[in-house]
């Protein structure tokens, strides 16, 4: 099956099928996303053939993003890594440890990086700000005391941020009383990218 065939068999019209290549969601049809809109072609008026350059990957997960809100293919924190790691910035794995690696001891000084996927500041926590971030590994939990909440209000609203803190373990939950706040500046240009914030 084609581009052309899923058009005209699902009857979707080209708003959706634009908006479907753009997403990426017709990659089974093609092997690169800006030929997706095959079906497209057909109710332009006929002009010479145009070779797009190949996506890269940081083109396509902002793509994904700006039209979808999330990508399947690639974590934003993949693509950040290497420069990362080579910051010393450890991914939420390193906090927990994994098979054959010992999780960071509950005291040590680290920095992490992730998406904000979640910043809550119950009135029942006397000023405490928790922030859930995502990389491509998993979760971490971080605890903003009030005055650091203040003093960083601009960097605790981005998108995108590293995290300097403390590690602290409880009940079998591993946490990062932060200290220092970074936001991930050349990252929020990713459109799409938001946190759920409670209050």
């Amino acid at each position: 099956m084609s581009s052309e065939d899923f058009a005209r068999r699902s009857g979707v019209g080209r708003r959706v099928m634009e908006h479907l290549a753009r997403l990426g969601a017709l990659g089974g049809f093609v092997t690169r996303r800006r030929q997706a809109p095959g079906p497209l072609a057909q109710v332009l008026p006929p002009e010479a053939a145009v070779e797009l350059p190949v996506m890269g990957a940081g083109d396509a997960l902002q793509e994904d993003y700006r039209m979808g809100g999330a990508s399947t293919a690639l974590h934003p924190l993949a693509i950040l890594r290497p420069r990362l790691d080579a910051a010393g910035v450890l991914a939420s794995i390193h906090l927990s440890g994994d098979g054959d690696r010992q999780p960071v001891r509950a005291g040590q000084l680290v920095t992490v990086a992730g998406m904000v996927i979640c910043r809550q500041r119950p009135p029942t926590a006397g000023g405490l700000t928790f922030v859930t971030l995502e990389d491509e590994t998993g979760f971490i939990n971080l605890i903003v005391d009030a005055r650091l909440s203040d003093e960083q209000r601009g960097a605790l609203r981005v998108s995108l941020m590293a995290a300097s803190g403390v590690v602290e373990r409880a009940d079998g939950v591993t946490n990062l009383r932060v200290r220092r706040l970074h936001p991930i500046a050349d990252t929020e240009s990713i459109e799409g990218l938001a946190s759920h914030d409670y209050h």
